[in-house]
């Protein structure tokens, strides 16, 4: 009597166990079948798995994939770095049903729409910086909401003739079901019905050439700089942006800080030119034309927009992407060679990997100061001129960076300039070290400081002297977001 009741309770225990290993087994065929662009069939299996082993951890995952709304999928599609220290773009589609001719057409476009975003003017230039993710929507309906008729749909987008909108409690939903999120969607609104719109992070847009202009409002909160409205929404009214002014003084724009430097404000065409934020009189833009936030959306950035895009792009990013030792705190031996101490091994040094922009190269400097002694020369911010000081970053205006570890800037930066000293690890990777060749160093405790500072420039010519003028990509950046420095406390010993 005892056995038997006994086996009875192994068998209840060993069962559940039993049916979680089928269930994950289904589950790992049904995500293959995803994969294989089996849609239709993966759907048999989610359900199979939601009502055969209900009680199963996957039972609850399968019963959503299996809905009529579902995330089916979100994988990584274009890795440039780990999301950490990466700016994770998402590409979905609404409206798109659960059949495998829908579901396929979105999977064949979405890398395209990935691409398409980072393949031009300045964020080809920070391509690196960024990850892309394929998100698979499937929605219980083809179709756009608007005030007269509404449809069940992933995200619920609606049209109200001016723009785009998502729904609010559906799109929490499918932020629960991401690996990761930074807040920045590329929505394909399958069913059009209003005009491609962007902001909060979130572009929705019917697959034309406006994406990278939708991707300024999102990610950067720029302004529209065309003159009309483009929808039959009522007339917004005239206000100031980043990008727009409600008067031409060129002291009271968002941009005046351009006009401090008259030359490179002339070499890069600035002024206020009437015409923006879809107002022919009454509003002002910083350029007569050309910008990506103007009609059409065509062109490249201009300065102002583009300083505030790559603003946004190093407040959600750190310039030092890897860093060894993680420990504040290391010890280097030394050698005597002659009078002098040398550095026995070079790879006993700390080293930085920064990050890589796509045509140039952030720069890289280190100093070294001996600990409990005065600094060997004066502080500086890079460029040779006394070091600005340190301000607290500011609030920026929406979508709100993801918080990285920064100290933009405030460490001091302070002793002996070393060079760097780019070399491949065994991964092949550029790390950089401090060049000790030259350094005067005996054993004891030493402060090592590295900066790593973006200093992107376009050479232009000012059209009043006709000289070459060099035009920062950024030339006011209050927070130091351009600029990272990291510390170790050395200890040369014999």
């Amino acid at each position: 009597m005892i056995m038997g009741a006994v086996v009875a309770i192994l068998l209840l225990v060993q069962e559940p166990a039993d049916d979680e290993k089928k269930a994950d087994g289904l589950m790992k065929k049904a995500e293959a079948l995803i994969e294989a662009k089996d849609f239709e069939l993966a759907r048999g299996v989610y359900e199979v798995v939601a009502k055969k082993y209900p009680s199963t951890k996957a039972a609850k995952l399968a019963s959503h994939r299996a809905g009529d709304n579902a995330v089916l999928d979100c994988r990584i599609i274009v890795q440039n770095g780990p999301s950490e220290n990466r700016i994770d773009v998402h590409v979905m589609g609404d409206s798109f049903r659960y059949t495998n001719a829908e579901q396929r057409s979105f999977f064949g476009i979405s890398k395209g729409v990935f691409t398409q975003l980072v393949g031009g003017d300045c964020l080809r230039e920070y391509q690196n910086y960024f990850n892309g993710w394929r998100v698979l929507l499937a929605s219980k309906e083809q179709g756009t909401s608007s005030d007269t008729k509404t449809f069940d749909t992933a995200l619920g987008v609606r049209s109200n003739g001016g723009g785009y909108s998502v729904d609010g409690r559906k799109s929490a939903e499918v932020r629960t079901r991401l690996a990761c999120d930074d807040g920045q969607w590329l929505v394909l609104v399958r069913m059009g019905g209003g005009v491609d719109s962007g902001g909060g992070g979130i572009v929705t847009w019917t697959g034309g050439g406006t994406l990278v202009h939708e991707f300024g409002h999102a990610f950067g909160a720029l302004g529209d700089e065309y003159t009309s409205e483009p929808g039959p929404g009522p007339q917004r009214p005239i206000g100031r942006g980043l990008n727009y002014s409600d008067t031409p003084d060129l002291a009271k724009v968002a941009w005046a800080h351009w006009f401090e430097k008259p030359e490179i404000a002339r070499a890069a065409r600035l002024g206020a030119f009437e015409g923006a934020n879809a107002h022919e009189k009454g509003q002002w833009k910083p350029t007569s034309g050309g910008c990506t936030m103007g009609s059409g959306g065509g062109g490249a950035f201009c300065p102002v927009c583009r300083e505030q895009m790559v603003l946004q792009i190093y407040l959600r990013v750190n310039p030092i992407d890897e860093a060894s030792p993680s420990a504040a705190a290391t010890k280097v031996k030394l050698k005597k060679a002659g009078d002098a101490w040398k550095v026995d091994d070079a790879d006993a040094l700390p080293w930085i990997l920064p990050l890589q922009p796509f045509t140039h190269k952030l720069t890289v400097r280190w100093r070294l100061k001996k600990m409990d002694a005065p600094a060997i020369d004066t502080p500086t911010g890079g460029n040779g001129e006394p070091a600005p000081p340190m301000p607290s970053p500011e609030p920026q205006t929406p979508p709100a960076p993801q918080p990285r570890t920064r100290s933009f800037a405030r460490l001091p930066f302070e002793g002996q300039d070393l060079k760097s000293n780019p070399r491949p690890d065994r991964r092949g990777r550029a790390v950089e070290r401090p060049l000790m060749t030259d350094a005067k160093i005996e054993p004891g405790r030493y402060v090592l400081t590295v900066e790593v500072r973006d200093e992107m420039s376009d050479e232009m010519t000012d059209p009043e002297t006709k000289r070459k003028v060099k035009v920062p990509w950024v030339l006011k950046d209050p927070t130091n977001a351009l600029v990272e420095r990291m510390a170790w406390e050395v200890a040369f010993t014999e």
